[in-house]
């Protein structure tokens, strides 16, 4: 189960990445704080932290990133991750080094958010927000 979090959290933060006809504050460049994942869309007006599982993702402009997953219940399964991404016509795709994944999403921008919506269905949708 966590091997699949983790896939999906990266598959969802693929999603947005840097694109020279996307504005900076619609650029994957930056830090992003993971707020939730959810099976069904929400209003981001209703997007709150999650008391189960966040994290930190930082996205270069060299089309590298690393962050932390992070369970507040239980430390001990926190994982680094890093790796590199891409994003082509909308779609992010993640090489995670930590579990030897690739991973794809689409992406969305909205306020302080961005929104990863994994290309597998199974997956989880996942709210970022900008730290900077």
């Amino acid at each position: 189960m966590r091997f699949l979090i983790l896939i999906l959290l990266i598959v969802t933060v693929d999603c947005g990445g840097v694109s020279e006809s996307v504005s900076p504050e619609k650029s994957i460049v930056g830090s992003w704080k993971l707020m939730g994942m959810v099976k069904t869309p929400v209003e981001i007006e209703r997007v709150t932290e999650s008391d189960l599982m966040t994290g930190n993702l930082t996205f270069k402009s060299d089309k590298t990133f690393d962050g932390e997953v992070i369970y507040p219940k239980s430390p001990d399964k926190n994982t680094k991750v890093s790796g590199t991404y891409s994003v082509e016509n909308g779609i992010l795709t993640i090489s995670n080094k930590a579990n030897n994944s690739t991973t794809k999403s689409t992406l969305k921008f909205e306020m302080d958010f961005m929104i990863g919506t994994p290309l597998n269905p199974e997956g989880f949708i996942a709210y970022y927000k900008r730290i900077n």
